[in-house]
């Protein structure tokens, strides 16, 4: 069946019949077998899309409350154009009945085992429009009201795209190859109010025809880039990665039978129980972002460096000892036994810790300790969630943990508790193997034009093999009911980890995931604390700092070991250690895991944090901000017309709605009817069985007066002791 782009413009009802007979001539194809019913489950192998453009208003109604009229009403919301394209063919209506009309008519060619997948980008939104549309089957959720997928009593199953290529639709418009296709875009104000009968200009409907023909090319090259069509195309961009590391440890084929049932063997061992799950998850954190108090608020003026790590957790898991038996476990350990453990380079600990009197030690500028991460915390102080001191303090850490912790506080008395130890080694080769070829393909593909598409892949899969290793094993389940709308039900923590356990499928260990951040972590922290109080700010793989000529041989000296480290794992092996410093197009050797100088010829000339998340720098004359929560065009946009946007950036800072790129979301999940007036000054009728409203939201940067109290401390000890 070829595909090719129709830009002409097909109307529901006249022109239905093209886009019945380009699903006629798909073919379908074997995915699965369904679980309850035994039964085969057959996709059609072609590329559909659906799409809708929609209005969010408020209206006064009798009987809304203050704050309703305050702000001009009630809101309400509703599509006035809907588009659906299959094979690169698009038809457009206006209504939900003519949209059930056309739903009606591919009907007749699907069932519930024998579906046809509709891609829609961001599937949250328009699942609030349509989930009482239909009688769903089964709605799949990695959060409420975050679809991932949902089949429909009939065979249609409707997937969100967004989730499985992680970028905007313009976006991944930019990475086609075969079939060029522009996302366009500014062609339609989404400011005005419409509804069904508002005339739509040609170039408004080309618009809204674009969106679902872009993503008709982009899922086209996905289909003929998987051995099995569509069926081949996983739901997430993870879902890559995890097929792809499960190949590499069980290989196809007869001759690899006996690898196959090595690894299995090894998985065998790798258990836990529900209690042990519990505990591991207690040592669980994730990346470090913080500032460094001294400086936050300041505008430095001077020469501001940044370096990062060459993708930091790959890199771990080529150069560690990680988790490879089960556990043992032992209860109050004392000093000697502790230190035994401690000092074994071929054991791993994952313990229960109480510090008294703890507290910072002079001379350092961070503060390692989470709060969130806490079980019991006395009487602590603060730094904008990171523990500075406390009378009493318990978590679960592990040994690498530890390392870094002890440089960074001193305390009275410490005593362990329940503590799991592991006999160490190196991550299974067939692991080791496959971040090396993606750590490869990413870099030589770098800058290939005609390689982009493989470039991408590669990159998002190195990228998503740490997320593959923390996946947790106990989740609850979201679902959706079409009578009684969202709920969860919380997962059977003893079901879970045994189906966990007895999983042949299964190909990876929890804990491996808790040391990759915990050995990240640790790596950063050496920097944190070489830098000391030329320490500005640090974000999970990179600081930023001053002076770093003073600094440079303990940059030089840590990519020499880590690179003698990597080095060692694959000699090990019998891996040819040249594999972890590939050459780029320019023929450049890219080492993994050594800190990256990135501002060594265009350093920032302007700095300024206000804590995590929250900064701003200027670059080769350009301005350039991350605040969590204002998007970075938007915000940089009105921060550039301020007169002086250092001093603009401070704390209550404010970003007028229009301006900001925020928006508020309002789900409304009960029918609402009702008369509206578009922007022509037209009235006309609206009704929604459900829908979600959205309006431009003030962006306020604000930090809490603890924070700023301990700051204003922590410089007048630092600078007036």
């Amino acid at each position: 069946m070829t595909f090719s782009i129709d830009e002409k413009i097909y109307r529901y009802p006249e022109d239905s019949g093209v886009i019945i007979s380009e699903l006629k001539k798909a073919r379908t194809r074997y995915a699965k077998k369904d679980y309850e019913t035994g039964e085969r489950i057959y996709y059609y192998t072609v590329p559909a899309a659906f799409d809708i453009e929609d209005s969010s208003f408020r209206i006064h109604v009798p009987g809304e409350d203050k704050e309703e009229k305050k702000h001009g009403g009630r809101k309400f919301s509703t599509m006035y154009v809907w588009q659906f394209a299959i094979n690169g063919k698009c038809i457009i209506g206006r209504t939900w009945s003519e949209f059930l009309g056309l739903c009606s008519k591919i009907e007749e060619h699907t069932s519930p085992n024998k579906r046809l997948i509709i891609y829609v980008h961001f599937l949250s939104h328009e699942f609030s429009f349509i989930q009482k549309l239909f009688e769903w089957e089964k709605v799949f959720c990695k959060a409420e009201r975050s679809p991932i997928f949902a089949t429909t009593m009939t065979g249609l199953e409707f997937r969100d795209s967004f989730i499985l290529t992680g970028k905007s639709l313009e976006k991944s418009a930019q990475d086609l190859q075969k079939y060029k296709i522009k996302k366009l875009s500014g062609d339609l104000d989404y400011n005005l109010i419409r509804g069904t009968k508002t005339p739509l200009t040609d170039k408004e409907l080309g618009y809204c025809a674009h969106d679902v023909l872009t993503l008709n090319a982009i899922i086209q090259e996905k289909i003929e880039s998987e051995k099995k069509g569509i069926a081949g195309i996983p739901l997430t961009n993870t879902g890559y990665v995890r097929r792809y590391l499960k190949k590499c440890c069980y290989p196809y084929g007869r001759e690899n039978a006996g690898n196959r049932e090595i690894y299995r063997m090894k998985m065998r061992e790798l258990i836990m129980t529900p209690e042990d799950y519990l505990f591991y998850r207690e040592a669980f954190a994730g990346g470090f972002t913080h500032g460094n108090a001294l400086y936050i608020g300041e505008h430095i003026r001077v020469r501001t460096d940044s370096d990062d790590f060459t993708s930091s957790y790959p890199a771990v898991c080529l150069s560690e000892l990680f988790p490879m038996s089960y556990p043992e476990i032992y209860y109050g350990l004392n000093k000697k036994e502790f230190l035994r453990f401690y000092t074994d380079p071929s054991r791993l600990m994952i313990f229960a810790v109480k510090f008294t009197g703890l507290r910072m030690k002079d001379n350092v500028f961070e503060n390692p300790i989470s709060e969130s991460r806490c079980q019991k915390l006395i009487n602590y102080q603060s730094n904008n969630g990171r523990v500075v001191s406390a009378d009493v303090l318990e978590c679960v850490i592990t040994n690498v943990d530890f390392s870094y912790i002890r440089k960074f506080y001193d305390w009275d008395t410490i005593s362990i508790g329940k503590s799991y130890v592991f006999y160490g080694a190196y991550l299974p080769k067939p692991i080791i193997k496959a971040i090396l070829k993606l750590y490869r393909d990413k870099t030589k593909l770098k800058g290939v034009e005609e390689k982009t598409v493989e470039y991408m892949i590669s990159k998002g899969m190195l990228n998503s093999c740490y997320g593959c290793m923390v996946t947790d094993p106990v989740k609850d389940e979201i679902i959706f009911d079409n009578e009684d709308g969202w709920d969860v039900n919380p997962a059977d923590l003893n079901e879970a980890i045994n189906h966990y356990n007895k999983s042949k499928n299964r190909f990876l260990f929890y804990p491996w995931g808790i040391f990759v951040t915990s050995y990240a972590r640790r790596n950063l922290f050496s920097g944190i604390y070489e830098l000391g109080r030329d320490y500005i700010y640090a974000d999970t793989d990179s600081v930023k700092y001053i002076n770093r000529e003073k600094h440079a041989e303990y940059f030089k000296n840590y990519n020499l070991n880590i690179t003698k480290k990597i080095r060692a794992v694959l000699t090990y092996y019998h891996i040819d250690p040249e594999q972890a410093a590939p050459e780029t197009i320019k023929g450049e050797k890219k080492q993994i895991g050594v800190w990256d100088w990135e501002t060594e010829k265009d350093f920032y000339t302007d700095f300024k944090t206000l804590g995590a998340k929250r900064y701003i720098y200027t670059q080769k004359g350009k301005l350039h901000i991350t605040i969590a929560g204002l998007s970075k065009r938007d915000g940089c946009q009105f921060l550039e017309k301020q007169a002086d946007p250092y001093e603009f950036f401070t704390d209550e800072m404010t970003i007028p709605a229009k301006n900001s790129g925020r928006l508020t979301h309002t789900y409304i999940d009960d029918p609402e009817d009702g008369l509206l007036t578009d922007y022509k000054n037209m009235k006309m009728e609206f009704h929604e069985l459900s829908a979600v409203h959205l309006e431009p939201a003030e962006f306020t940067l604000s930090i809490t007066k603890q924070f700023l109290d301990y700051v204003g401390g922590f410089k007048d000890e630092i600078l007036y002791p």
